[in-house]
C-alpha cells in the first residue's frame, strides 16, 4: 500500500508494479501468491550484481510464476564473466564510465538469456527480459513466448573509449 499511496492523486498515467526477488526463500514463494493477489503479477529477477539468483532458484522462481500465472523479468548476464573483466580493466587503471560496457559485452548476456531460455523451456513459461539480444536468441526456442526490451546500458557509442565522459563528472 505504501507504493500505491505515494502514486495516488499525483499520477497522470496508468502504472503497474513489479516486485524484485533478490533472495529465494519459502516465505518469498508464499509472499508471491500474496502479490498476485493484490493485483501485481509481475517479478523481477536478475542473474547477475548482489541480489543475483542461482539456475536453481530460477527454476524454482519460475515454476511458482507458472502456478500464480504470473510473469517474470530477468535481467541476463553472466555475473562470473563480469567480474573477471572487471578485474580486468581495474589492473589496466580502467575505471572511467567507458568501462562499464567493456565489462559488460553482448556475449555476457547471451549466455545469460540461453540459460534462461533453457530453464524457460523446461519449465514452459513465458519470460521477459531487458534485452534486444533475446529476440534473436529466441528463434531456436520458438514455442516459448519471450517479451524483450533494451536497456540504457547497451546504449552507447560503438568506439565509447575514445568518448569524453568530463561531464559526467558533474
Amino acid at each position: 500500500n505504501n507504493w500505491h499511496m505515494k502514486a495516488f492523486g499525483k499520477s497522470s498515467c496508468d502504472y503497474a508494479f513489479h516486485m524484485a526477488i533478490s533472495q529465494w526463500t519459502p516465505e518469498v514463494r508464499k509472499e508471491m501468491a500474496d502479490m498476485v493477489a493484490q493485483g501485481i503479477p509481475s517479478f523481477k529477477i536478475y542473474m547477475t550484481y548482489g541480489n543475483r539468483v542461482s539456475d536453481e532458484e530460477i527454476y524454482d522462481i519460475l515454476t511458482a510464476a507458472k502456478e500464480l500465472e504470473a510473469l517474470v523479468c530477468v535481467h541476463c548476464e553472466n555475473h562470473g564473466i563480469i567480474q573477471a573483466r572487471i578485474k580486468e580493466l581495474l589492473s589496466d587503471g580502467s575505471n572511467a564510465p567507458a568501462s562499464h560496457p567493456l565489462a559488460h559485452p553482448d556475449q555476457t548476456e547471451a549466455d545469460a538469456i540461453h540459460r534462461l531460455l533453457t530453464i524457460a523451456e523446461l519449465v514452459d513459461v513465458p519470460v521477459t527480459d531487458s534485452s534486444e539480444l533475446s529476440f534473436s536468441l529466441t528463434k531456436k526456442a520458438s514455442s516459448l513466448s519471450v517479451f524483450a526490451s533494451t536497456s540504457t546500458n547497451r546504449a552507447y557509442p560503438p568506439d565509447i573509449r575514445n568518448t569524453d565522459f568530463t561531464s559526467s563528472k558533474r
